[in-house]
């Protein structure tokens, strides 16, 4: 959970019950808790995107470290961000949660696009990450934009780490923008006056955020790229134990392996099959180590044993 501010991050804290937690190297506060049999992390970054960029980037490289793998092979992280935002007045309520689904930088820079994976039961829009508080209102939109100052510094980290899938963001209307907007009120009136419907829109978004978490960990493609990386993993070592590959022929092999398994519709008759197969025990000879080779391959690319190549397998078991 990413907030800028430590008000914004007080009902995740309370939430998850989070203590404060230390992450040598990373100086930004982190807290750490439970909610609903999950651990849930709380970064506060500061205000700006440019602090926002720097803290998940950094949480996300130490959290990385300890649990490597990039694409459906990428830790199944959630970062939400949440916190206030403001919107032209009579676009949206005060204290009213929405979920963002694009994220800009700023009124006309690149946008980010959050994956959807679990519904979101009220209203979404686009958010806009600006660098100082908006307060000039630009010719009428058909979206209906909220202006924030860290959401697209937090999805930028995400993106570059992990992917979209791995971002959700939502925000707190605080205060409305325009000639009859709020620009008269300091940001504690503005806080006092949209306090319990912060807290409860926080509450809304950490459960659905936590949905989020427990589509990635149950995705049905994440886990087959975890069961072909490590039945690849395990062939290759296997190989490499009888043929004595060098480091590109085990790459090469791992990619054909992969190549393979990926376009298997049932893995578990592949395994099964792989298993099955005649399997040489060291072989010293170079050109007989070649042979085993190239047989293996051949039977990767699901072409039969020669006669050949079968007595040549036999004589060196």
């Amino acid at each position: 959970m990413v907030c800028a501010h430590p008000w914004e991050g007080q009902p995740f804290q309370s939430m998850a019950k989070m203590r404060p937690l230390e992450r040598p190297g990373l100086p930004f506060p982190c807290f750490q808790g439970v909610h609903n049999e999950t651990v849930v992390e709380l970064l506060l970054t500061g205000a700006g995107r440019s602090r926002a960029a720097i803290a998940v980037s950094g949480w996300l490289a130490q959290e990385l470290s300890r649990r490597p793998g990039t694409g459906l092979l990428a830790p199944p992280l959630t970062v939400a961000n949440f916190g206030t935002a403001g919107a032209y007045h009579g676009d949206w309520s005060v204290g009213q949660t929405l979920l963002a689904f694009r994220l800009k930088s700023g009124t006309e820079g690149e946008s980010v696009f959050p994956e959807r994976l679990v519904a979101w039961p009220h209203q979404e829009t686009e958010c806009r990450t600006v660098d100082s508080p908006m307060r000039e209102v630009l010719p009428k939109e058909s979206v209906r934009p909220l202006f924030d100052m860290e959401a697209f510094g937090a999805a930028q980290a995400v993106t570059s780490y992990l992917s979209t899938s791995h971002l959700v963001v939502g925000k707190c209307v605080l205060d409305t923008i325009g000639p009859e907007g709020d620009q008269d009120l300091d940001f504690v009136a503005l806080r006092q006056r949209c306090e319990a419907a912060y807290r409860e829109g926080a509450q809304h978004f950490l459960d659905h955020a936590l949905q989020h978490q427990r589509f990635l960990e149950q995705d049905l493609r994440r886990q087959r790229a975890l069961e072909v990386t490590s039945f690849t993993e395990e062939c290759v070592a296997q190989a490499q134990h009888s043929l004595g590959l060098t480091v590109s022929q085990s790459r090469e092999l791992s990619q054909e392996l992969k190549g393979r398994l990926s376009s298997e519709a049932d893995l578990s008759r592949f395994i099964e099959a792989w298993q099955s197969r005649p399997i040489p025990q060291e072989i010293s000879d170079k050109q007989a180590r070649q042979r085993a080779l190239a047989e293996l391959r051949n039977w990767l690319r699901g072409e039969p044993f020669t006669r050949q190549t079968k007595r040549s397998v036999q004589t060196e078991e």
